[in-house]
């Protein structure tokens, strides 16, 4: 739901509660309205009757103006979600039949009437299908959407479909493929079953430049147009996420990918085997293909390979092979990223790089996340990782990330040392921009456990941070002690939202403090584990 929308609705809501509105008038000073009040807009009913299921919500709403209703209106129209409700809303089919014309984004939650299917709406560009996985749907509205799909196939710019009652209904898959224009393509929770359904899938993604497929099943192994292919494919955006195949449509795909070259965002993750459902595929191929085609991908900004089976060395081919790409946004988590691969990112990309993401990459050293700090210029956020305070202080090259906005690496520091600590939160300081940070005290081993806790204002220099003006997100480790730091943390760091700590759930003393700091500063929000 758009946020015009979901504002009225809001108002619609509160409005029972206030009431009529009253105006005073100061003396000697007439009151000044609107000449002549008109009747609420029609976007009113369909959301009155979303909240509540009664015409008569419309008494508690307020009238407005002549000029607030044209300006309004269009923008409310615009994008238009329909929910299922009491009497499938057939009572708001009138108000969406009058302004079907203004209709851009088409959104049906959900399982209701058919009738919305059948109205014309002349200037729709995106459909967007959602309903529970668990859900059945009537038998009539999959012609509905048919239906739907047909009269608006000369201007249905974007399709996204999230709905398993629609994965067996080729004729609705059939109206989708005679789209003269379709540019985005999102799909969830769709089944295309056997060599019908190979070339229904290869037809819809065939002039789509956007395509995103999550939870998909392709259950055939024969794939009959993979000689017709193409070349070069229109693909743009490429997100495929637990996608389940065999071995000949996985090649397909990866075919696909490579002769896509306005490729902009390719995103990978969890393309199963339908043979071993444990066993994902290892992107070797696309590997060999981009090294055998470079440069591949001259446009390509984002590239997310999450959770992929590539060794160093390979990763080290990729990124050394896409040394012509300005990408932005990097995403190599759960990966085997090791020192190869560090290499080719630190001599190939590090000038562009904005978001780099190693989460759970068990190579990744304390003095690679360092190299990285000290070489990406334009680095906006890092995550995964564990940095020691020792090499931060060992190497005294400065970080060059001064746009850095998100830390998601966990700094482990030597408390028993205040001096040092101090070191580590006067480099931190220099990160103005800087918006979430993370901080774990003591070294990650076996000796950190009996460590004691100290404040960290007072004793450990966190007044050091208060440079941090931006800072929104703040995680840090230390359990016992911080009703000594509270007070001065809320008051330095204004926008603060947000705070990740441990906490004994069995002190009720504590957790009463800490609710009483909750409800004293609504902006704060507290997570404990």
């Amino acid at each position: 739901m758009s946020a015009a929308t979901r504002n009225n609705s809001l108002s619609v809501k509160d409005s029972s509660t206030l009431g009529a509105p009253t105006v005073v008038a100061p003396k000697n000073r007439p009151v000044r309205g609107p000449k002549s009040p008109v009747e609420l807009p029609e976007i009113v009913p369909v959301i009155a009757t979303l909240l509540t299921g009664d015409r008569n919500a419309l008494q508690t709403c307020c009238r407005v103006s002549k000029v607030f209703y044209d300006a309004f209106t269009p923008v409310l129209w615009s994008d238009l979600v329909l929910f299922h409700g009491p009497h499938k809303l057939l009572a708001a089919l009138p108000a969406v039949d009058k302004h079907a014309g203004l209709v851009h984004t088409l959104t049906f939650v959900g399982n209701f009437s058919n009738d919305y299917c059948f109205l014309e709406y002349p200037n729709l560009r995106s459909l967007v299908i959602l309903s529970d996985p668990d859900s059945t749907m009537d038998d009539g509205l999959p012609l509905g959407y048919t239906s739907l799909v047909k009269n608006h196939s000369n201007v249905l710019k974007s399709l996204k479909v999230y709905c398993r009652s629609l994965r067996r209904r080729p004729i609705f898959w059939e109206a989708v493929e005679k789209v003269k224009d379709l540019r985005h393509l999102d799909l969830t929770h769709v089944a295309f079953e056997g060599q019908d359904g190979a070339t229904t899938f290869y037809n819809l993604g065939r002039n789509a430049k956007d395509i995103s497929l999550k939870m998909i099943k392709l259950t055939t192994r024969a794939v009959p147009f993979l000689s017709g292919a193409p070349s070069p494919s229109p693909w743009q955006d490429v997100h495929f996420e637990k996608v389940g195949c065999f071995q000949p449509m996985f090649y397909c795909l990866i075919q696909r990918i490579v002769q896509s070259p306005g490729l902009r965002s390719l995103v990978l993750l969890k393309i199963t085997n339908s043979d071993n459902h444990s066993e994902n595929f290892s992107l070797e191929s696309l590997v060999e293909e981009v090294e055998r085609r470079r440069p591949c991908w001259p446009q390509l900004v984002r590239l997310h390979l999450q959770d992929c089976d590539l060794e160093d060395t390979q990763l080290e081919t990729l990124l050394s092979s896409l040394d012509s790409c300005q990408i932005k946004d990097l995403n190599l988590a759960f990966t085997q990223f090791g020192p190869k691969a560090h290499a080719a990112l630190i001599v190939n990309h590090s000038w562009n790089l904005r978001h780099l993401n190693l989460q759970k990459c068990k190579n990744v050293s304390s003095l690679m996340l360092h190299s990285i700090l000290c070489s990406h210029a334009r680095l906006v956020s890092i995550k995964g990782g564990k940095i020691l305070a020792t090499d931060l202080l060992a190497d005294e090259r400065d970080w060059v990330c001064n746009e850095l906005q998100v830390w998601d690496l966990e700094i482990y520091m030597d408390e028993r040392d205040p001096d040092h600590c101090c070191q580590v939160f006067l480099r931190l300081s220099s990160l103005s921009h800087l918006r979430t940070l993370i901080l774990n005290r003591g070294r990650a081993t076996a000796s950190a456990k009996g460590r004691s806790s100290l404040p960290f204002q007072t004793d450990l220099g966190l007044e050091l941070l208060q440079s941090l003006t931006q800072l929104e997100e703040l995680h840090f480790d230390q359990r016992e002690a911080l009703e000594e730091d509270w007070d001065w943390i809320l008051d330095s760091f204004r926008r603060l939202k947000n705070i990740v700590a441990p906490t004994d759930k069995t002190d009720e003393q504590r957790q009463e403090y800490l609710k009483r700091i909750t409800q004293s500063n609504g902006r704060i929000q507290f997570c404990f584990f």
